[in-house]
């Protein structure tokens, strides 16, 4: 248990050597509650369980390193895909694009762009995956895009979700990351026995 000097008090769930705190999260919390301990712990992150809403959480196309050299020109968007018929019915969603060199820098909604296909860049997009995922959350709890320190969604298994804004338009992604990676450069030694 940590006091501030004003009384407040929390319990952190794991505090490590290298001074993280990593709170464990199963259930929804406020705004506030989430700013309160961010404010109260300041080094720390979140590991949500997800497998509440996995069902709603789906992880899609592999986008690039945001850092890669051809992005500076490409702009990610994500399309509603339509299955055609008497009923129009949403699919889901479709990875597509534009070009900054095409459209200027910032279209607005009024404003054409010329829309590309992932198709067309997917090797480009294979060659400089470092591990970021297009992602669909329907029905979201909006509260962890409030959260300033890392929000990974634990969904079972070795891997974690790390939410994620991919690029300065305030487009989001998930980061696939290894739990063992992240218990290491943390500074401890995973055991899946324990973890799963």
């Amino acid at each position: 248990m940590h006091h501030a000097s004003d009384g407040e008090k929390h319990v952190a769930d794991v505090k490590t050597a290298r001074g993280m705190t990593i709170e464990f999260q199963n259930s929804d919390m406020s705004p506030e509650e989430l700013q309160s301990r961010e404010d109260f712990y300041g080094r720390m992150m979140w590991i949500v369980n997800a497998t509440k809403f996995k069902a709603r959480l789906h992880i899609l196309s592999p986008l690039p390193d945001p850092n890669a050299e051809f992005m500076s020109d490409i702009v990610f968007m994500q399309e509603r895909a339509k299955r055609p018929g008497k009923n129009l019915q949403v699919i889901g969603p479709e990875l597509c694009f534009f070009r900054r060199s095409e459209s200027g820098d910032n279209p607005g909604r009024g404003d054409m762009v010329e829309v590309h296909s992932f198709a067309e860049i997917k090797d480009q997009i294979d060659a400089h995956h470092v591990g970021h995922y297009m992602f669909e959350w329907q029905r979201p709890r909006t509260v962890w895009y409030e959260a300033n320190a890392p929000v990974f969604f634990d969904l079972g298994g070795p891997i974690l979700w790390w939410l994620q804004t991919y690029d300065n338009r305030g487009l989001r992604c998930v980061r696939r990351v290894e739990k063992a990676a992240l218990v290491a450069k943390n500074g401890g030694a995973y055991s899946p026995e324990v973890s799963e």
